[in-house]
């Protein structure tokens, strides 16, 4: 059958005002940061950057009287809203962008454009008929301009699998039972994985019943991706007091794009139910501006969940990018986890150790404007602070939790067959394996180490049984 699909060497991204506002913002920031750690002086390093960097002044309070105390991201940058502002898509290297404001119903159309032109299912006559005006001339302009196009189906990528849970790209996972299929942070045609052969939308149709997202970053969040699925597919994400630089609204984006059955839920509520999985919504401790402290305002926190997913064949926890931070610890989640739920069969985490280690870290400088002026002024002395678990964090928790097994993921993009990261670098996935094997082992945690790679499965048909790998075909 010839059906309508997003071409090949085709990617996507959302982009936001902040986005914009980051390219002036990070020289400056930068330049601060080089100036402090040299002269351990905030008041003279400022000044000094400003004098190089005129317009910093738009974005930061800069007074030279005060500036030991006052400076600081102008609140109307600091918690404005992300509200997307274009498509930006990738063709074989060429870089395009739709305005969003020149869309006549914006993320709405975009949506319905997508969901339907995605997926690999139906032919274009067949979605234009579905599709009302302005849909149907975006649709018309992506078909014409060749972002999508019409092509007879392939075999999916993905492995055959009962019961269990698929590697994908990256954080990208999809749980499987024998009726339900939950999908988290998914990544389909985005500009990250453009240089690797990848997973695309028709990889996952029929297959996704929900989705799991764990927090804002760019690399989990992916809002582009999520345009692809239904308006009815019910979506969780972490609840957000307030949008911040560091943390948009989730929820009242989706919300925005038309989505229904959007989920923002707090840490410990009782479990959603989707097919015959429970996800039970939990802490997302760590990656934060700052290990031990809070920024300046109580209200700039990177929001995020860690989920436990179960059935009648596994429960799995997903602990991300997980760490402390001054709130609270996943190991004390991890003790509260094993109270309630009982031992956890199968752990899953990036084993990366994140640090404080420049004004840049983490979110390209955003999250340095999150902290008041003496802590910038102490932010050298930080490096050390561990934002993530690392292998012996997650030792600790997978100890603590009573893991069967532990399966790493979320160490960046790779040709499926294969995992990420060069081989024998100091944060390639099999060398951070064997630290975690060995910090198990100083736990005395019973937790077996699962090695798989990008595009292979494991199966699990009982509590507590053995795991198989099912290995890409």
């Amino acid at each position: 059958m010839t059906a309508v699909r997003v071409s090949e060497n085709v990617t996507f991204r959302i982009s936001y005002p902040q986005h914009e506002w980051l390219e002036s913002l990070q020289p400056f920031i930068a330049d601060v940061g080089a100036r402090i750690a040299e002269t351990g002086d905030l008041r003279r390093s400022v000044l000094a950057a400003h004098a190089v960097f005129p317009r910093a002044a738009e974005f930061f309070v800069i007074d030279p009287e005060t500036v030991q105390e006052s400076f600081a991201l102008r609140p109307e940058f600091l918690f404005a809203e992300w509200e997307a502002s274009g498509l930006l898509i990738s063709e074989g290297g060429s870089l395009s962008e739709i305005d969003l404001g020149e869309v006549e119903g914006g993320l709405t159309t975009l949506r319905s454009v997508f969901s339907l032109g995605a997926c690999g299912v139906h032919d274009r006559a067949t979605i234009r008929r579905r599709l009302d005006e302005p849909q149907r001339s975006v649709f018309d302009i992506l078909m014409e301009d060749g972002l999508f196009t019409e092509a007879t189906g392939r075999p999916s990528r993905l492995v055959g699998l009962a019961s269990g849970v698929h590697r994908l790209q990256h954080a990208s996972l999809l749980y499987r039972s024998r009726s339900t299929g939950i999908l988290v942070d998914p990544h389909l045609h985005s500009l990250f994985g453009a240089q690797v052969t990848d997973f695309d939308r028709r990889d996952l149709e029929g297959s996704v019943d929900a989705i799991l997202i764990t927090h804002h970053h760019e690399d989990h969040w992916c809002l582009s991706t999520l345009l692809m699925f239904p308006r009815d597919t019910p979506i969780v994400v972490p609840k957000v007091p307030r949008s911040s630089i560091i943390c948009g609204d989730m929820a009242a984006q989706l919300r925005r794009c038309g989505f229904v059955n959007v989920f923002a839920v707090d840490w410990w509520d009782p479990p959603l139910k989707f097919g015959d999985f429970e996800v039970h919504v939990l802490p997302f401790y760590g990656e934060q501006p700052l290990r031990f402290e809070h920024p300046y305002d109580a209200d700039l926190r990177s929001w995020g969940n860690t989920y436990v997913v179960r059935n009648d064949d596994y429960s799995s926890w997903l602990l991300v990018d997980s760490g402390n931070d001054a709130r609270g610890s996943m190991r004390e989640v991890a003790e509260r986890v094993r109270e309630r739920l009982g031992p956890i069969d199968m752990v899953l985490s990036n084993l990366r150790s994140f640090s404080v280690f420049s004004p840049l870290y983490i979110d390209n400088g955003l999250y340095w404007t999150t902290l008041s002026p003496a802590q910038m002024e102490r932010l050298p002395s930080m490096c050390s602070h561990l934002l993530t678990l690392a292998p012996s964090g997650v030792a600790e928790v997978c100890a603590a939790v009573d893991a069967a097994y532990y399966l790493p993921y979320a160490h960046w993009w790779g040709e499926l067959g294969s995992v990420s990261g060069e081989h024998g670098a100091p944060d390639s996935e099999g060398v951070l394996l064997g630290e975690l094997d060995e910090h198990l082992r100083a736990a005395g945690a019973r937790t077996q180490i699962v090695s798989w790679c990008i595009g292979d499965a494991v199966e699990c048909s009982s509590r507590r049984g053995p795991v198989r790998r099912a290995f890409r075909g």
